[in-house]
């Protein structure tokens, strides 16, 4: 009777990012970990110690591996159905290489973390020079267009002024062109009424003789008479 799977089979810090390189995806190397005793576990027995994985990752990376030929599955017509899982003698051939790969992570990952750390940092300092300079090139715009917003505000108000000025000095001279013109018409009429009374005190001496004349002869008729 086979074994159960521990639930602890794992570190709880795999699969780890830290190593630069993985066998096939995220949990292919976890799987063919289980199945390397040689029994066939059915997928329950294998979420015991891969419990952190989901049901659908687990089935795609399970089909991923039957698909490339590091695994079989056998599924029995019983009720209810039973599925299993084995590994193959070309899965077989991956374990050398994930020995290899986990003895140089344990060698090397202080090395690999420090290198990590220092790009890290590097990173940031870069990412905040960046920023900084960011900051001064939006702060010099709007620095020059404050400017511009002023030296328009000024040219504006020069034009407002000259506009201003131009207004006073076309109402002074419609001022002094209606003063003018009313002087004239006072005048003109002036010189009418004068010269109308004029030709009024004539047309009456003249009148005033017609008159002395009509007299006189009609004072010679009465005396011929």
């Amino acid at each position: 009777m086979r074994a159960p799977l521990p639930p602890d089979l794992f570190d709880p810090a795999c699969p780890s990012s830290v190593t630069p390189f993985q066998i096939g995806d995220k949990w292919a190397g976890m799987i063919l970990t289980c199945l390397r005793d040689g029994h066939p576990r059915r997928f329950t027995e294998l979420r015991v110690p891969l419990r952190r994985v989901s049901s659908k990752v687990l089935t795609e990376t399970l089909r991923a591996l039957e698909r490339d030929g590091m695994i079989t599955r056998t599924a029995y017509a019983e009720l209810p159905p039973r599925v299993e899982y084995a590994i193959t003698d070309l899965g077989r051939t991956l374990f050398p290489a994930m020995d290899a790969c986990q003895v140089w992570a344990a060698e090397h990952l202080t090395s690999i973390e420090s290198a990590r750390a220092a790009y890290a940092a590097s990173s940031y300092a870069a990412a905040s020079s960046e920023r900084a300079a960011s900051s001064e090139r939006t702060a010099s715009s709007d620095l020059a267009a404050s400017s511009d917003a002023a030296a328009s505000s000024e040219r504006t108000a020069s034009s407002d002024l000259a506009a201003s000025s131009d207004a006073a000095a076309s109402v002074r001279a419609a001022s002094v062109r209606a003063a003018s013109f009313e002087g004239a018409s006072l005048g003109a009429a002036s010189l009418g009424a004068a010269s109308f009374e004029g030709a009024s005190s004539v047309a009456g001496s003249l009148g005033a003789g017609s008159l002395g004349a009509a007299s006189l002869g009609a004072a010679g008729l009465e005396r011929r008479s």
